[in-house]
């Protein structure tokens, strides 16, 4: 049987000189296969293919397929194509003919759900919703805000609570939010206030009263003011994000997320200048043991998630703080 050159192992094929494993690892192949589905919050049914489908089947074919089209790409640069892909929990198995034998490598799989509702559920509460949640700026113009304000919002949400919002309607003059319980449209709206300097109002309509009970249709209006500019300062010993207000208010957030509004001479009296290093970065990713950032510059950082209080979510613009302490803090970016 041939031998690899790199490391030496007798195979039945090899490509390049190169033994599959050797082969891997030399071209840089990341063998793990990422992927993310819709997955209906109410139900628990998929979307796979824009179809919905409650059937396990249909996400291992969908998963074998995506493998095996992601690596055919690979690998046709060497006259060669994934012709069967086997899951086992996990884990995949890719088997690639060659002559008269058979290449194999394993892999992983990282799997996520983004959390979504399907046209049926979403059919059977659209009528039913007791709120709106009416996301505005102060400049009428800037949808590009709210957009991002709403999307990373409801990014944090607990999937029971992002399972209420039934429908995003886009205004002119901006977001409107169709929320299935008063009480999830308040724990929304607050979420947006904690992330974003913003100011909030509630109107009720009554609308019935069955059993003796009244029934209202609930709007909170939220509106998000304009920043003129922000700091880091320590607030009893601790890194904190100072957000000045086009009000003339200040908004302090804290290392451990909760916030303040407060006055410049209070903000004098009990903070005082941060010493450390401040950069603006985008989370790139999330896992068991790190978050992970890039720079403007692209350079990416890990940073263990045991020595991180971490206030933005996935994919958004935050404000890396780090102390003289050794204490990180990802703020976001207001």
């Amino acid at each position: 049987m041939p031998r690899c050159v790199r490391c030496g192992k007798e195979v039945q094929a090899l490509i390049e000189g190169l033994c599959i494993d050797c082969f891997i690892y030399t071209r840089g192949i990341d063998t793990l296969f990422k992927a993310t589905v819709d997955q209906c919050t109410v139900c628990g049914r998929i979307r796979i293919d824009n179809k919905w489908t409650d059937n396990p089947s249909d996400l291992s074919s969908w998963l074998a397929r995506k493998i095996g089209e992601k690596y055919s790409k690979i690998f046709n640069k060497y006259g060669l194509m994934i012709r069967d892909v086997e899951l086992s929990g996990d884990s995949f198995i890719a088997k690639i003919p060659s002559e008269n034998s058979v290449l194999v490598f394993k892999g992983k799989i990282e799997l996520s759900f983004r959390r979504s509702i399907c046209p049926l559920c979403l059919r059977e509460k659209q009528e039913s919703f007791e709120a709106v949640i009416q996301v505005r700026a102060e400049d009428e113009e800037d949808i590009k805000k709210i957009r991002e304000v709403v999307d990373t919002t409801l990014s944090t949400l607990p999937p029971e609570r992002a399972s209420e919002v039934l429908v995003i309607d886009e205004l002119k003059e901006g977001l409107d939010l169709k929320v299935y319980s008063h009480s999830t449209a308040r724990f929304i709206a607050n979420r947006i206030k904690a992330l974003y300097p913003s100011e909030l109002k509630e109107t009720h309509k009554l609308i019935t009263i069955k059993g003796g009970k009244r029934q209202s249709k609930l709007t909170i209006s939220v509106r998000l003011l304009k920043t003129t500019g922000y700091e880091i300062v320590y607030y009893k010993n601790k890194p904190a994000l100072v957000t000045y207000l086009s009000s003339g208010k200040i908004k302090l957030l804290l290392h451990n997320g909760n916030s303040l509004l407060i006055d410049r001479k209070t903000l004098d009296k009990e903070t005082r200048v941060f010493r450390g290093t401040v950069e603006e970065v985008v989370i790139t990713d999330i896992d068991e043991e790190h978050v992970y950032v890039r720079k403007h510059d692209s350079t990416p950082r890990r940073i263990p998630l045991k020595k991180a209080f971490i206030h933005a979510p996935v994919g958004s613009r935050a404000i890396l703080v780090e102390d003289e302490d050794g204490i990180i803090v990802l703020f976001p970016a207001p």
